[in-house]
């Protein structure tokens, strides 16, 4: 009797703890009814260890996005003196990790619209970091590849920002910190290939 009143006392408190996740975002599991997440259809221990799980999971991701955006703004105030804009960087780093390509897979990637990724470009090419090129296979594409010296500005660019990193992770992190740190890289590096 009291291992049952335990676990319902558990249950509780775990939905109490979901609940108040639920109401801080409203993008949670969007496809989702917040009363399907709270009463999935199985038993008491079932429900008890999902609740816990989406419970932790959540505080876990919550924690995760606001370390990673506050991370993302420390290195982009490295950058103060760069000519160039946070999209127009992104830009150039994409075409520096794919190749050359199409204005419209450009506008995919950084989930903008045509118009945006359009003024981006014609930015990039006025400053020389980037050229228009015809698709030798379909002359009616137009290829956006990088320059040599729109390569020698994202390398400087990155050179600052990884600088820093060195220095303040040196400054933070003992020895087996950092191994930590390393030993995490490929979670979350799987987290960035995730697209669901």
């Amino acid at each position: 009797m009291d291992e049952l009143l335990n676990n319902d006392l558990t249950i509780l408190i775990c939905q109490t703890k979901l609940i108040k996740l639920l109401y801080k975002s409203t993008t949670f599991f969007p496809n989702r009814s917040a009363k399907s997440l709270l009463n999935p259809p199985v038993g008491n221990s079932e429900k008890l260890k999902y609740l816990c799980k989406m419970s932790k999971t959540y505080e876990v991701a919550a924690a995760l996005r606001s370390t990673v955006t506050r991370l993302t703004r420390q290195l982009r105030k490295q950058n103060i003196s760069s000519a160039f804009s946070n999209a127009e960087l992104l830009t150039m780093g994409l075409l520096d990790q794919h190749g050359s390509m199409l204005p419209s897979a450009l506008a995919d990637l950084e989930r903008i619209s045509a118009q945006a990724i359009s003024q981006i470009i014609n930015k990039l090419v006025e400053t020389g970091v980037v050229d228009r090129t015809t698709d030798e296979s379909d002359k009616r594409k137009v290829l956006i590849t990088l320059t040599e010296n729109g390569k020698k500005h994202l390398e400087e660019n990155r050179r600052i920002k990884e600088e820093w990193l060195v220095k303040a992770m040196d400054n933070v992190f003992s020895t087996e910190e950092l191994a930590l740190i390393e030993a995490f890289l490929p979670l979350l590096q799987r987290l960035t290939e995730y697209n669901g």
